[in-house]
């Protein structure tokens, strides 16, 4: 085992992936002035929530060292992995992000090992659309990427652990998407098998794997106020689905190239918290709606 590790956090994304896209879709403005502050060119807002994001990047980078860096890494010490921002600039976040990170991180480690979803195909891959023979779903000239956390392939072993979970799958290929919440909400099984991301990342799978079948998409998710975990299985899209993608995306690129960008008032309050840009004064043309 290396005595220094160290990891380059991915807090951007993969550029311009389907979570850029559903943002234009909701609000363009929001959208890129979100951009912007990836780019370096705009400061971030000074009140967020991006602490549990951050949470959720580390434990990422955590889960990218225990499934691809071989054996001899399993059993990594979480504490000695050096952070950093960027190659120049090492990670200055609070240490709680960091601990919280690291507790979920090892809680997973102790129950499963990286091979309890199956054979680990890909780590991490990249993805991105050709701009020439496309999909019905994506509109011409729309630069389309995507991440994705692991790719694997199943196995009877594998099938009959994930079944002692309460996950019923087949022997095949799967993406895995790890995501961190803080607790297990009533309805997330049914939120997960609607989500725009996941039918997006099995879409795009397919169209590049077109000699494989793709089975589904496992999310393991984290729980950070019980440090437990779950797994929930997303079917492949149907047709129905797969028009709604296409639908987001081609309004979207719309949306994108239109000027002026418009803001949506609709969105200043989503999910019953205001959008940091409206309630910071940087978004003037809805920003009314906080003074009440």
């Amino acid at each position: 085992m290396p005595k220094a590790l160290t990891v380059t956090l991915n807090t951007g994304g993969s550029g311009y992936g389907i979570s850029f896209w559903e943002q234009v879709y909701t609000c363009a403005t929001q959208a890129f002035y979100d951009m912007e502050v990836k780019e370096g060119s705009r400061p971030g807002p000074k009140s967020s929530d991006s602490d549990d994001t951050m949470i959720g990047t580390i434990y990422h980078a955590f889960q990218e060292i225990y499934h691809w860096g071989g054996v001899e890494m399993r059993g990594f010490d979480t504490t000695t992995v050096e952070l950093r921002q960027t190659a120049a600039r090492p990670w200055d976040g609070p240490a709680v992000i960091r601990e919280t990170a690291e507790t979920l991180f090892r809680s997973y480690r102790a129950k499963y090992s990286p091979s309890h979803m199956g054979t680990v195909k890909k780590v991490e891959e990249p993805y991105e659309l050709p701009l020439k023979k496309r999909p019905w779903w994506a509109p011409d000239g729309m630069p389309l990427t995507a991440r994705m956390d692991l790719e694997v392939t199943t196995t009877k072993a594998s099938c009959a652990r994930l079944g002692r979970d309460h996950l019923m799958v087949e022997v095949g290929n799967y993406i895995v998407d790890f995501k961190t919440a803080k607790t297990r909400w009533l309805n997330m099984a049914w939120a997960y098998a609607w989500r725009i991301q996941f039918a997006f990342y099995m879409m795009l799978w397919q169209w590049m794997n077109k000699n494989k079948k793709l089975k589904g998409l496992i999310v393991a998710a984290a729980f950070k106020k019980t440090n437990t975990h779950e797994f929930f299985l997303v079917r492949p899209p149907t047709m129905d689905t797969q028009k709604a993608v296409a639908e987001v995306l081609h309004t979207a690129w719309e949306k994108y190239r239109a000027d002026p960008i418009e803001a949506n008032p609709f969105h200043c309050m989503a999910w019953g918290r205001p959008c940091l840009w409206g309630k910071e004064g940087v978004c003037k043309r809805h920003s009314g709606v906080f003074n009440d």
